[in-house]
């Protein structure tokens, strides 16, 4: 099968969208079928290349500064020169379907060259591109948006959401009668090369807190550091936080605001190897999240054996359940999420069976898995095709 994706983002170029989409897009590969991946260049990246199979095919945007975080004008970019694009590669081959990942901005461009070439589409939802409560410009406050999503929902062949909580706001927020089918994003087991605490300058006796992911608003960090700083009082904790973006220099103001600067760790961006080795030395997961519309950074906690806080907004819901595998708390409760990493911090046993319980839940999201879902449903629209 041939397979045309797009999706304005591919790692390392913004976040847990472009990182579902690789591992699919690699999976799909193994299994035998061609996969053309569009998305977003920047900086020196090369225009082509050939990543695990996959061809990677990055189209140029004007305004994005950061790798981070897409500007208004690059996302407004990205629709049009991935439609130059894309009107090529539809003339050379013949594509069986094309799974659009992001209906804002990657979904324009792909209903287009659908309707143009008379290739099934597939619009998968990310949930931040329907939903996102952090941001005063989130689609689903704005008329505008919100009518070009309803029109690119109903002209979709099938639409897939990641979760029960996105494909609730796409029927809550958007006036789409299509059908919506949930399937996970898929996971792939990492390979890394383990290394002690010693070696990455922990101490032994600390118990580690960790969060990984951009540092954006919708993540929640305030909140976490002043859920923190009401448990200055227990000795030997350390908060480590993976991952960067515009709002890092705020959060660390906040942290010696809180005198708490000492406990606090900004890693900024780091490569996967050793976001894993910092994983396998936690304790606990914290995600503090408004809003998530699946969670890979849970997946990679579950994976690691980390017992996990987690606020009760987003697609985590469909895999986490409180007492069970983490402690769930309200969007914005600095009380309670204090209150959780205290009762995790002092109870060895809950710890240890909510590590038990992730490690086995994970094995439900393995990336063959998901692909195979995927398939099915390319499948049954292309048997359908006149």
């Amino acid at each position: 099968m041939k397979i045309l994706l797009l999706n304005y983002e591919y790692p390392p170029v913004g976040g847990g969208g472009g990182v579902a989409c690789y591992f699919l897009s690699k999976e799909l590969v193994r299994m035998g079928h061609e996969v053309d991946y569009v998305t977003s260049s920047f900086g020196d990246f090369k225009k082509f290349e050939v990543v695990d199979g996959i061809n990677i095919i990055r189209v140029p945007v004007y305004g994005r500064k950061d790798l981070n975080k897409a500007t208004l004008l690059s996302l407004l970019w990205y629709p049009v020169t991935s439609l130059i694009k894309g009107y090529f590669l539809c003339g050379k081959k013949k594509y069986d379907v094309i799974n659009v990942h992001f209906v804002v901005p990657s979904g324009i461009s792909g209903i287009i060259l659908a309707k143009w070439f008379r290739i099934p589409l597939i619009m998968s939802l990310h949930g931040g591109d329907i939903y996102d409560p952090s941001k005063r410009l989130s689609p689903h406050r704005n008329p505008i948006l919100k009518k070009i999503i309803n029109q690119l929902l109903g002209s979709s062949d099938a639409v897939v959401a990641q979760s029960s909580n996105t494909r609730e706001n796409a029927l809550k927020y958007y006036k789409t009668h299509r059908e919506i089918e949930i399937i996970p994003l898929g996971f792939v087991s990492p390979h890394f090369h383990k290394r002690s605490r010693r070696e990455l300058g922990i101490s032994e006796n600390e118990m580690i807190i960790i969060s990984v992911g951009r540092v954006v608003k919708r993540k929640g960090y305030e909140e976490a550091l002043r859920a923190l700083k009401r448990i200055e009082h227990i000795d030997n904790w350390r908060y480590i936080i993976i991952g960067d973006g515009p709002e890092r220099k705020n959060l660390e103001e906040l942290a010696k605001e809180l005198k708490i600067q000492n406990r606090v760790i900004f890693t900024g961006y780091i490569e996967e190897e050793l976001k894993y080795q910092y994983l396998n030395i936690a304790d606990i997961y914290l995600l503090s999240s408004y809003h998530e519309g699946f969670g890979i950074c849970l997946q990679e906690a579950m994976f690691s054996g980390l017992s996990i806080v987690s606020t009760d907004n987003g697609g985590q819901m469909d895999f986490l359940k409180d007492e069970e595998n983490a402690l769930i708390v309200p969007v914005r409760d600095v009380g309670g999420m204090a209150k959780a990493l205290e009762r995790l911090i002092f109870d060895e046993d809950l710890r240890r069976s909510m590590k038990e319980n992730n490690q086995d839940k994970i094995k439900e999201f393995y990336i063959d898995t998901i692909a195979e879902r995927y398939i099915s449903l390319f499948q049954s629209l292309v048997s359908k095709k006149p």
